[in-house]
């Protein structure tokens, strides 16, 4: 090849490499731009605009998925939380019709379609609290991160964890429905009562009884009073 010719074909490398550059770029700001339009948007809107335009959803799970997966993770670990989260969505979306902003927000409504799921995994559950509270050392509940239970704040969370399996393992799975809604999302009585579909009064009932049990099984480890926080 003579040097002009090599020249000439160097000439084209570069103006190919500073193309896909430039296609890149493009890419990633329509990308960026896309993300931003939804960034603003509440659930609501997010969810009825889903099925005819993706990023909707993409951002509904962006932000939701952290909250989705702690709530599972403390009751199935990790791994099988990741299939509960990703199960979870994808009901959300082919059920999205079904979604009735009068009784309550996206939120709830998602995090009721999850404790739907973990009843399919109530066997991974029961042998993952199992596990967990027979676990000795530095064994965590969950592999997430310092705040599975706001509960839990001012104890070492890796102490604490198979004493806390062992108090969810006396709860039905109905009271650890409310009690982690209740713990970990921060959601009133009347919050919890329509992301389950249940009547408030039972809602109430369910976590207090809850409560009691877990302070019943904590107090050796922990003060539980934090869980008598004032309704929200």
């Amino acid at each position: 090849m003579t040097s002009r010719a090599f020249r000439v074909d160097e000439r084209c490398n570069h103006f190919v490499r500073c193309a896909g550059v430039v296609v890149m770029g493009n890419i990633l700001d329509q990308h960026e731009r896309a993300m931003r339009r939804w960034s603003s948007v509440d659930d609501a809107e997010l969810l009825r605009s889903s099925r005819r335009a993706p990023g909707a959803f993409t951002e509904l799970v962006r932000r939701h998925t952290d909250g989705l997966f702690k709530y599972a993770a403390i009751r199935v670990g990790p791994d099988a939380a990741q299939d509960v989260v990703a199960e979870t969505f994808s009901d959300g979306f082919d059920r999205q019709d079904r979604f009735d902003p009068s009784r309550g927000d996206v939120r709830g409504w998602l995090f009721g379609i999850a404790a739907i799921q973990l009843r399919r995994h109530a066997v991974r559950e029961r042998r993952w609290l199992q596990h967990a509270a027979a676990a000795t050392g530095h064994t965590r509940l969950d592999d997430a991160d310092e705040q599975e239970l706001r509960t839990v704040e001012r104890v070492d969370a890796s102490r604490l964890a198979p004493a806390l399996a062992s108090a969810l393992l006396s709860l039905s799975p109905a009271e650890r429905d409310v009690l982690l809604l209740y713990a970990l999302e921060e959601m009133s009585h009347e919050q919890i009562a329509r992301a389950l579909g249940i009547r408030r009064g039972a809602a109430k009932t369910r976590l207090s009884r809850g409560c009691a049990r877990l302070r019943e099984q904590l107090t050796p480890t922990i003060a539980v009073n934090d869980l008598e926080r004032s309704e929200p």
